[in-house]
């Protein structure tokens, strides 16, 4: 379980009061911050997160994810952002029984936003149409990080999918599960400024997609940006 600490400590108090709340599992917690200010409130509210040492804070999101992934040792790995809270005690016992069937290298369950928004992997997901997983409802195999590299933070708030992009073009198996597992007060996506985060993801599309199959996605996500609310 890694843990990213960049909202403030009233949305952590939350993240932590669903995962002490778990039954019938044991986790590894790790903490991403990007800080030393963060680092010390991980410490300072919950003795059983670990905090990489460096001295030196990470410089975005991304690389904080990168550091705690190396120190992690569990077989599974589960990225949530302090806001994010785990959906009923036994939620993690039943997503591992899931894990347990299946030989897939990624196991997507359903995020719920606060604001009414339900996002999960398609039946028939389309990548280059877009991101097309769930960032705090996907479960990663630790070895798929050994064998395929870190996120980028090239691709900047893009980084999910464009490791997202890496493991289907590499064959990984993902397996969508009907469970509802993480709630949360905003998703990762909506926290980028929408110009930014149009670039990133063109970015990404763009190194495994030829011009020709990608432009349309690209002039999709470019309207998107132009219309009023929120990406969903």
């Amino acid at each position: 379980m890694i843990l990213v600490h960049d909202r403030g400590s009233d949305r952590l108090d939350a993240t932590l009061a669903s995962l002490r709340a778990q039954r019938g599992v044991e986790t590894e917690r790790i903490g991403a911050s990007l800080n030393a200010a963060a680092a010390a409130d991980f410490a300072a509210r919950s003795a059983d997160i670990a905090v990489p040492p460096d001295a030196a804070p990470a410089p975005d999101r991304t690389s904080a994810i990168n550091r705690a992934l190396r120190a992690a040792t569990g077989e599974w790995v589960l990225v949530l952002t302090s806001g994010d809270r785990l959906v009923g005690d036994l939620v993690l016992s039943e997503c591992l029984n899931w894990m347990r069937k299946t030989e897939a290298g990624i196991v997507v369950a359903e995020v719920a936003c606060d604001d009414g928004r339900i996002v999960k992997m398609a039946a028939a997901a389309n990548p280059i149409a877009g991101p097309f997983l769930p960032e705090s409802g996907t479960f990663y195999r630790r070895t798929l990080f050994a064998e395929n590299g870190d996120f980028d933070a090239a691709c900047g708030p893009a980084a999910a999918y464009e490791f997202h992009l890496r493991l289907w073009k590499s064959r990984i198996r993902f397996k969508p599960i009907p469970l509802r597992a993480v709630a949360t007060d905003r998703l990762p996506g909506d926290e980028a400024p929408r110009w930014a985060a149009c670039r990133a993801e063109r970015l990404a599309r763009r190194r495994y997609f030829s011009f020709g199959r990608a432009w349309r996605w690209d002039l999709a996500a470019l309207l998107g940006c132009l219309r009023p609310g929120r990406r969903s």
